[in-house]
């Protein structure tokens, strides 16, 4: 598995909705991932603001487009620990959804 250094915020809505802002200071930012190729073991994102609410990581196949969602071992406000599960090689995007925030 190789994966690149994003962090993606989303957000969906449906109903009544409204929506507020993280000023840009406390938002989470990722600077970094631990190893860029890995077949077992675990990964440590490290940034800022990771504890904000519940994180979890989706690991998206840059060829298949499939996704798979990884609950962390460990998160602080300054690293994200997870295990890479058994997915197929390729080069996955690493992003970090953190609930409610988005």
């Amino acid at each position: 598995m190789t994966l690149t250094n994003r962090l993606m915020v989303d957000n969906t809505c449906s109903g009544a909705c409204s929506f507020s802002y993280i000023p840009l200071d406390q938002s989470p930012s990722l600077s970094s991932i631990s190893t860029n190729s890995i077949t077992t073991g675990t990964i440590t994102l490290t940034g800022t603001n990771f504890n904000l609410g519940t994180p979890v990581v989706i690991l998206t196949n840059k060829k298949t487009s499939l996704s798979t969602t990884v609950t962390p071992l460990s998160v602080t406000s300054t690293s994200l620990v997870f295990t890479v599960p058994d997915v197929e090689t390729g080069q996955y995007n690493v992003k970090v959804r953190i609930d409610p925030v988005g």
